[in-house]
């Protein structure tokens, strides 16, 4: 949502408002994936509600943690992604634009969405279950 209105803010040109539509597309596509698997997601017969529930996911479901990695990597916006293809459009609109304090917002919001990424990562693939 936070991409959306930063390109409504720094854009007028009509190249750029296929970057929004591409971008819009490919964050609800990840969304959307990302919130269907969590709550599709079973621990015990239980849906999943704290994130130590994601603790040993890597070895109970493969298949799933590794579907839910890609989503995660691309939210973050690693570069083999989709979510980083969506993000470069972001951050060349708004340096065309010359707004340097929008850049740094995007650039501040982008590292937060990637330390709470990899903090799920994390959790997910090192971290012992309790059980």
């Amino acid at each position: 949502m936070k991409y959306w209105i930063i390109i409504l803010a720094a854009l007028k040109r009509k190249k750029w408002r296929t970057g929004l539509t591409i971008s819009s597309l490919v964050i609800a596509f990840l969304l959307f994936g990302l919130f269907l698997i969590i709550i599709l997601l079973k621990k015990d017969g239980k849906s999943i509600e704290n994130l130590s529930d994601l603790s040993d996911l890597s070895s109970s479901k493969p298949g799933i943690s590794l579907i839910l990695l890609v989503f995660l990597f691309s939210m973050s916006g690693f570069p083999p992604f989709a979510g980083f293809f969506s993000k470069w459009l972001v951050f060349f609109s708004v340096i065309e634009k010359n707004n340097i304090y929008i850049l740094l917002l995007v650039i501040s919001s982008t590292f937060l969405i990637t330390f709470s990424c990899l903090k799920i990562i994390k959790i997910m693939y090192f971290e012992i279950s309790e059980f």
